[in-house]
Order: structure tokens, then sequence, then C-alpha cells
């Protein structure tokens, strides 16, 4: 009976993850200390990941006040990162950058899903839906 409550648990840590981080990028640029410009992913660099997939890291590039910048990105991909990106960089510090992830709703909606599912087959088992 425990596995039931695997995919509603994973969707809410997917839902208050993708939340968080949209959260928080909001609160960095309403803080007037960051800014959002137009970014090129120019290589990547590839790992491995836990369950043995080759996952990427954008090295991305942008540019400031006339200055170039070139990052790695933080958060791997299990695809090869390839459209420019938004970039969200410390307006005193262009280095402190980070790409602006817009994927974090595709986040949210998979956390849905999950717990959508999960709930579904808790009422299935539990006898619901005859």
């Amino acid at each position: 009976m425990f596995w039931l409550l695997i995919f509603p648990i994973i969707g809410i840590l997917l839902i208050c993850f993708g939340v968080y981080k949209r959260i928080k990028a909001k609160e960095k640029l309403n803080s007037g200390n960051y800014a959002v410009c137009q970014g090129d992913v120019i290589d990547y660099k590839t790992y491995q990941g836990d369950e043995g997939g080759t996952m990427y890291n954008a090295i991305y590039e942008f540019e400031v006040n006339g200055n170039t910048y070139r990052c790695v990105g933080t958060t791997g991909t299990s695809w090869r990162p390839k459209k420019p990106k938004k970039i969200l960089y410390e307006k005193n510090n262009p280095t402190n950058s980070e790409v602006l992830n817009e994927g974090n709703i595709a986040i949210i909606i998979a956390g849905i899903i999950f717990f959508g599912g999960g709930l579904i087959s808790i009422i299935q088992t539990l006898g619901g839906f005859r």
C-alpha cells in the first residue's frame, strides 16, 4: 500500500521545487540588483547521470555593456542545449549569472501529473470509480 504514496509525494516535491525556483528568480529580479539579457548556448559539458544516461550542462555566452561573459549552467538536462537562453545576471557582477529557467513551469506541470495520477491510483485501489 505504501507504494501508492510514491507518485503523489514525488508530485508534491516537484510542485514545491518548481514554485520555489520561480519565486527565487522573481525575488532576484525585483531586488533591482539583477537584470535579464539574451544569451547564446555556445557549447555544453557532458557527464554521467545517476541512472547512467548522458547529462548536459550548457556553456552560454552573453554581453553586458560591451563585455562578453561565458558561464557554465548549473542545471543539467538530458538533452543537448541549443537555443538561445534568457540570462539572469547580477548588475554589479555579471559573472554571477544563471539561465533564467522558464522550464520551471514544466516541472510544476509534471508535479501536477504525478500527484493527480497517484491520487487516481489511490482512489481506484481503495474501491473508488466503480
